[in-house]
């Protein structure tokens, strides 16, 4: 009897110990605040920047334990591009889906990642937005303009569809090209001999429709999701500047969070980039053929060469007219 008693009491003690034990354990769990955040972005709904930014939300609710609540604000619906992210960098909007293209006009370094023809593949893209200098780069943007970018996602390689086939730069002349808000592109459509126009993407298809533009640049799901081949059914594939996108923050957003929420935003953040980097490459292939299918017709800039010596002196104004940035454009010329 006391053999058993003795046993009983051993019993009592050891689940007396583990439910101590897991109360400690829960006890050192760090707790997440509740909050709630705004996220806009000017792509259609159920695009792949869409789909990715609705990812990243749930995610986040889940692996906070629905502590954390992201609002998705799509198609524009709290203003373009370029008033997101000037809403992100003045804090009156706590997240967008920022470009790094456009972001260029506040960290004069984004705009070397930018330049066209220099980031020329999805293997030499993995290694400059992976760097250190970039890592540098997103620091600087959230000092000097109170945005800190989380995560980049492959927007994916330009191309142009127009009305026109084009095959060298002689065939760009007089063609007015729809352009984004952003100087580098001006710029860039201006040296291939286009008339830029700047206007906003979620305008593109009526600025064309009415004759504002004749054509856009845009990535192959863009040409294809926002029906621009039905107007402009002749693409090229140019390649001429790699699109980067990602979740972009307020910077005192970001600081007013616990490191238990930042850990939290950064795991949904890097489980989402894997999946869209890996959809993104596969997927020109798919909108390729798709537009193939409805009878759009595919070309090249026949000399590549000439193409990429319409740069190179661009390049060099870019990069001398900021501290570094002669290193950062050999260091992804070394890269490529």
């Amino acid at each position: 009897m006391k053999k058993l008693i003795s046993m009983l009491l051993v019993f009592v003690m050891v689940v007396a110990l583990c439910f101590c034990g897991q109360s400690a354990l829960a006890a050192d769990e760090p707790e997440i605040e509740t909050i709630t955040l705004k996220f806009g972005h000017a792509n259609a709904v159920d695009t792949p920047v869409d789909q990715q930014c609705q990812m990243f939300a749930e995610l986040v609710n889940k692996y906070s334990n629905g502590a954390i609540t992201i609002e998705v604000y799509p198609a524009g619906q709290l203003g373009t591009l370029q008033e997101l992210q000037d809403a992100v960098e003045y804090g009156t909007l706590d997240i967008c889906c920022g470009d790094s293209s456009m972001m260029s006009e506040l960290a004069p370094k984004l705009a070397i990642l930018n330049l066209p023809m220099l980031v020329t593949s999805y293997e030499q893209a993995e290694k400059v937005y992976g760097s250190d200098e970039v890592a540098e780069i997103v620091e600087q943007l959230a000092e000097e303009h109170n945005m800190r970018q989380i995560c980049w996602w492959w927007n994916g390689f330009r191309h142009l569809c127009t009305k026109v086939p084009l095959h060298s730069p002689a065939d760009c002349k007089g063609i007015k090209l729809r352009s984004p808000e952003a100087e580098i592109y001006v710029r860039t459509f201006s040296l291939l001999g286009f008339n830029p126009t700047p206007i906003p993407w979620g305008d593109t298809f009526q600025g064309i429709q009415t004759g504002i533009a004749d054509g856009s640049d845009t990535t192959l799901e863009g040409i294809y999701n926002a029906d621009l081949y039905t107007l402009c059914p002749y693409i090229c594939l140019s390649g001429h500047i790699f699109s980067v996108v990602g979740v972009t923050i307020n910077e005192d957003v970001w600081k007013g969070l616990s490191d238990a929420a930042k850990e939290v935003m950064l795991k949904a953040a890097a489980e989402v980039t894997e999946i869209q980097r890996q959809n993104a490459i596969e997927g020109e292939g798919n909108y390729k053929k798709l537009m193939e299918d409805a009878g759009c017709t595919f070309t090249e800039f026949e000399d590549k060469q000439e193409i990429v010596d319409l740069f190179t002196d661009y390049w060099a104004e870019t990069s001398s007219a900021c501290e570094g940035g002669d290193e950062l454009l050999q260091a992804i010329i070394a890269m490529g």
